[in-house]
């Protein structure tokens, strides 16, 4: 019996039980299998299958990984089922963890499951397939997840997609609603607008705290600077790449933090997870700096030329 192939709207088969379990995190469906049921009932009682949920089995001894429990999940809604919202998100990295409940995406016949939180839009959405799970796409993940999520923790779900290179910021502005676009279009009118949404939530904080706006990738000594409080003498960097890239950007940020410290700037450096989960942390550093300002190795007019 042929091995089983998975497509972006779903699986194929049937095919041999243990070769679908071996792909499928040691889960397989009662309808991907071939043999009668008699077969099956023989396979439970020696135990060489044992009952996962409602018409999916396990392989023992398979480690119970958490995509397990995703796949599970999906395999119970049957060939068209596809991980979604919360699953999703964590299933993409979008998410730190999902429910209870594994949410499945499923067409509006389908019943619901125990232990399965079932979606059922008007029109199926286009599926994917993410480390052999069919699930949805990154940009409806964050269209469902802005259903429910309050405006801060979509704008960290957007953070992490941007991080991750999910985000399709045009796609979403076109397909997702006033909560998104809002967020992507960073809630102001002009030509001063965020690139991400890190720097608006940087602006955010900014502006709970009671600071004036600073400026935005203001050019200073040759440098592009996130933010910089000209008067003030405060630089601030935004750090929201990935630790890859910042190993590699390492001795050009040390570089470009000496200049503008010999320059008389104080320079503050933020990073992505500080920046979208300790906004008190930030305000702290950027009230300080603002209010005791640098210790000047040059005057404001050498600073400027």
């Amino acid at each position: 019996m042929g091995r089983i192939s998975i497509h972006n709207d779903g699986f194929s088969g049937p095919g041999d039980p243990w070769e679908l379990a071996e792909v499928q995190y040691g889960r397989v469906a009662a309808w991907q299998i071939a043999e009668p049921r008699t077969q099956v009932d023989s396979w439970l009682r020696s135990c060489r299958l044992e009952p996962d949920r409602w018409g999916v089995y396990k392989v023992p001894g398979v480690p119970e990984l958490r995509e397990a429990r995703w796949m599970s999940g999906v395999l119970a809604c049957g060939p068209r089922g596809l991980l979604s919202h919360l699953s999703g998100g964590a299933h993409r990295g979008i998410l730190v963890a999902d429910g209870p409940e594994v949410d499945v995406t499923v067409p509006r016949s389908r019943e619901g499951r125990q232990g399965i939180r079932v979606h059922r839009p008007r029109r199926m959405p286009v599926g994917d397939v993410h480390k052999g799970i069919p699930i949805t796409t990154p940009t409806q993940i964050l269209i469902d997840l802005a259903t429910t999520f309050t405006q801060p923790n979509l704008e960290r779900a957007l953070g992490e997609a941007e991080l991750l290179g999910l985000l399709d910021e045009e796609e979403l502005a076109r397909r997702g609603g006033p909560k998104l676009r809002r967020i992507l279009n960073g809630h102001e009118a002009g030509s001063d607008i965020p690139k991400n949404v890190m720097e608006q939530r940087f602006r955010d904080i900014v502006r709970a705290a009671g600071l004036e706006q600073p400026e935005m990738h203001a050019e200073l000594l040759g440098y592009e600077i996130d933010f910089l409080w000209r008067d003030r003498g405060v630089a601030v960097e935004t750090d929201g790449r990935s630790v890859h890239a910042r190993r590699a950007a390492f001795q050009r940020d040390r570089a470009k933090d000496r200049d503008l410290q010999l320059a008389g700037y104080l320079a503050l450096r933020f990073t992505y997870a500080e920046i979208m989960s300790e906004p008190e942390l930030v305000t702290a550093g950027c009230c300080r700096a603002c209010a005791s300002g640098p210790a000047r190795a040059w005057s404001a007019a050498s600073r400027a030329r």
